[in-house]
């Protein structure tokens, strides 16, 4: 269930049609005025039958980057796309989370990743209010390194009005992009929920995109519902879902490597495997009635606590956000509200060695209802042979109103 947009996939193929019996470059010319700034649904992208390629460059004539070819030459995209809506009324294979919904293809990487799916290792201000860019390269002004490109496919993704964007790779800070992170900021301000992986390095730091705000980061658990060995962990992952030895859709024209029983099909791990996981549950949310906001709450109040990894030996940093997703119990969730720190990159603080104090400002957000009382209390994780304390303990705020942001003083001494 691809998106296939009618009137375009129709005037492709007449494109493609008036091309290949063109008799000369006029008559090529003619196909090209007739047929090549089709765009009949206003996104900016002619002739985008269904998704966009970034990894392409843009045709002679084009004002945007990219082409409308964005057939899977890898597996990896054709795989997380099957966790998410695989087809179940054949009665054959395998099944996604989510049956009601449209996959919509936007190629930004096509080097093939290693197991585990690893791209983090790959060999006009946006905000409240903003108007949405404009795809044309004259106006866009951005660079081509590979987080451009990203910011590419997800403004291509916004301009044609998807709710959930998945994004199953990562990328660390000196290839990351401005225009990527504003756009991040204008899909949150959309209600457009963003999913991505949280990496396979098996520590708590925090890749791109996950470190910025409103990103639902994903980790991976093992069928026991342990963390995965591979998985990143850390305050800033929010959920975990499974990402170990998931048997997925994979192009008929590529030779499986693991699961060899049939073509079709591959098996693959890692948390590009768990992120799409969660947005098939996160669509069944939508589908059921929920908003944005909402889906994301129950999401996290619905999750069950992580098992203990008897094969890992973890730190004290070895947690998650929440826990494991759970469907069902997120559909079962009453309203309530939900307290979440707003920012997940590590906060800069001044500290002045003579003296023993640090101060710094947590600032949280209420997600869901109203709290007519609210209290917060905090503690430290992995303390240090300093000791240090954590003052206030506990803060009594009084009335919190859904989507209302607070901004906490706390001392480390």
């Amino acid at each position: 269930r691809v998106v296939e947009n009618t009137a375009e996939c129709k005037a492709l193929a007449e494109y493609t049609k008036c091309t290949k019996t063109a008799a000369n470059a006029t008559a090529r010319t003619t196909c090209d005025q007739t047929y090549k700034n089709k765009d009949a649904d206003g996104n900016g992208y002619p002739l985008d039958c269904s998704g966009w390629n970034m990894t392409a460059k843009s045709a002679p004539g084009s004002s945007v980057w990219g082409d409308n070819d964005a057939r899977d030459l890898n597996g990896h995209g054709t795989h997380v796309a099957g966790v998410v809506a695989a087809r179940s009324d054949d009665g054959d294979g395998v099944s996604g989370i989510a049956q009601n919904v449209r996959i919509l293809g936007v190629k930004v990487i096509s080097a093939s990743p290693t197991e585990p799916v690893r791209p983090t290792s790959l060999n006009a201000t946006a905000g409240a209010g903003a108007a949405l860019p404009s795809p044309d390269e004259a106006s866009l002004k951005a660079g081509k390194g590979f987080g451009d490109l990203v910011a590419r496919g997800l403004l291509y993704a916004i301009r044609s009005k998807a709710q959930i964007i998945n994004m199953s790779l990562g990328w660390p800070a000196d290839v990351d992009s401005n225009l990527l992170a504003q756009l991040l900021d204008l899909a949150r301000t959309q209600g457009i929920l963003v999913v991505a992986a949280a990496g396979n390095d098996g520590t708590d730091a925090l890749i791109r995109p996950c470190i910025y705000t409103g990103v639902i980061c994903v980790g991976s658990h093992d069928p026991d519902g342990a963390l995965s060995h591979f998985s990143n962990h850390g305050p800033g992952v929010d959920v975990a879902a499974p990402g170990l030895g998931i048997l997925s859709l994979f192009p008929t024209a590529l030779t499986p490597t693991v699961f060899t029983d049939r073509m079709g099909y591959e098996m693959k791990s890692g948390t590009s495997m768990a992120s799409p996981a969660v947005v098939g549950v996160l669509a069944r949310l939508l589908n059921a009635g929920a908003s944005a906001k909402e889906a994301y709450a129950r999401l996290l109040l619905g999750t069950r606590p992580l098992s203990p990894n008897p094969r890992l030996a973890r730190s004290s940093t070895s947690f998650i956000q929440t826990g494991a997703v759970d469907l069902a119990r997120s559909l079962e969730v009453q309203p309530q509200p939900v307290i979440m720190p707003v920012a997940k990159r590590a906060v800069d603080v001044r500290w002045n060695r003579r003296d023993s104090k640090v101060s710094v400002n947590l600032e949280l957000e209420n997600i869901w209802t109203d709290a007519e009382k609210s209290t917060v209390e905090f503690r430290l994780l992995g303390r240090s042979a300093l000791d240090a304390g954590l003052s206030p303990a506990r803060v009594d705020l009084g009335r919190w109103s859904n989507g209302e942001s607070k901004s906490l003083p706390l001392t480390l001494e």
